[in-house]
């Protein structure tokens, strides 16, 4: 199953990530398939591709809770109903988002900021 994750690269200390599309049972820097975007945890800098991250979402990649909260902060931001990729009707985010929902009742986990 391809999942879409983190992959930790940078300095001892000044940890900085890629988005890419992996095997979900590749370790943390094996080889992935697609690299999508990069966020650096630092700086709060963050970038993605919006049409690859599309296309693999059409593809049925499940992204990881980290990698689905980062897209949610830039389309809140940005784009809130212009995007497709935020689109609460759109069948890939929209269950997510009703998932993410959820879980996050169930779950104790610190928001990203």
């Amino acid at each position: 199953m391809l999942k879409m994750r983190l992959k930790r690269n940078g300095r001892k200390r000044q940890p900085s990530y890629r988005i890419v599309v992996m095997e979900n049972r590749t370790r943390r820097e094996g080889i992935p398939v697609d690299q999508i975007g990069y966020y650096n945890s630092i700086t709060k800098k963050l970038y993605f591709n919006e049409k690859k991250i599309l296309k693999w979402l059409r593809c049925g990649v499940q992204p990881t809770n980290t990698v689905f909260r980062l897209l949610i902060l830039r389309y809140k931001e940005e784009y809130t109903s212009n995007s497709a990729l935020f689109d609460p009707d759109t069948r890939f985010i929209g269950t997510w988002l009703r998932k993410f929902n959820k879980n996050q009742n169930r779950r104790k986990c610190k928001p990203i900021t």
